[in-house]
């Protein structure tokens, strides 16, 4: 896996992504993918842009911008795998559902084909997936 910060790679809200980390993400795949390994790339930040919860404390339109920008650099390379995020936790469950649709939208809303990791909330431990969930449902 090749982890980075959100913030890192889109330095405000919107904002066009940062060439020169943008360039240092890419040269790894790039020699990664070059070489026959599949690169997994996902957000190390926990479902927040500058600590703030993506869907509750800042708008998930921000989370399907930067990962438009990022599918539309990677579509055309199917040994990425894109990880929408690391351990999204202590948000519920639904915000968090929400969230990955929406990017998985953006995402496919590029053209892109490449398989997208979904992890779960509270660490992404497939044992708590519900543990945050507030609807009724049936087990």
């Amino acid at each position: 896996p090749r982890e980075f910060l959100w913030e890192r790679l889109q330095t405000s809200q919107f904002a066009d992504l940062d060439q020169q980390e943008l360039q240092r993400l890419t040269d790894i795949v790039d020699y990664a993918t070059s070489h026959g390994a599949s690169v997994l790339i996902d957000p190390h930040n926990y479902a927040r842009y500058f600590d703030a919860v993506v869907g509750q404390d800042v708008s998930v339109d921000i989370f399907s911008d930067f990962w438009a920008k990022l599918a539309n650099v990677f579509k055309d390379n199917d040994k990425v795998i894109f990880g929408l995020m690391n351990e999204p936790n202590t948000m519920p469950t639904e915000t968090w559902l929400d969230d990955a649709n929406a990017a998985i939208s953006a995402i496919r809303d590029t053209g892109a084909t490449n398989l997208i990791t979904v992890p779960g909330n509270a660490w992404t431990g497939a044992h708590s997936w519900l543990e945050k969930l507030v609807r009724n449902t049936k087990r």
